[in-house]
Order: C-alpha cells, then structure tokens, then sequence
C-alpha cells in the first residue's frame, strides 16, 4: 500500500507471519517481525503515519533490512 509520508513510501503486512514491511523513502526496506495487525493499521490509517513508525515500531521490534533504495549509497 503506498503510503503518502515525509519518510514513508510504502508499506505491506503478512497477516500469517505478522511481518511489517516498510520502504523508506531514503533508507531502504525493513521487515519488522511481530507487529499486531492493529499497529499495521494504526501506521497506514495515519496522517502523521512516519510520527507513528519512528515512535511505536523503529527499534521496538526485531527488524532486517530486505532491500536498498535505488539512490542509496553503500
């Protein structure tokens, strides 16, 4: 789901595994692992939704980075 955000493209929810994922505009693509279904929805239902991820998910939930913005430098 594209997401309309300073800091946030796009996110996607596996309801199954309860993965968050989340590409940044600048940083790349994170999976967050454990993520209720309701803070997904909390997160894209927002209009502040890069407020929420800094604040409830970003270093509150195991995460791995999946995929590097094209632009990013490594």
């Amino acid at each position: 789901m594209r997401v309309d955000d300073w800091l946030i493209r796009a996110v996607r929810y596996d309801r199954e595994r309860k993965i968050l994922e989340v590409n940044l505009h600048a940083a790349g693509t994170y999976q967050h692992f454990a993520v209720s279904l309701e803070l997904a929805l909390k997160l894209v239902r927002s209009p502040a939704a890069g407020k929420v991820y800094q604040e409830s998910i970003s270093g509150n939930f195991p995460f791995k980075r999946v995929r590097l913005s094209p632009f990013s430098v490594s």
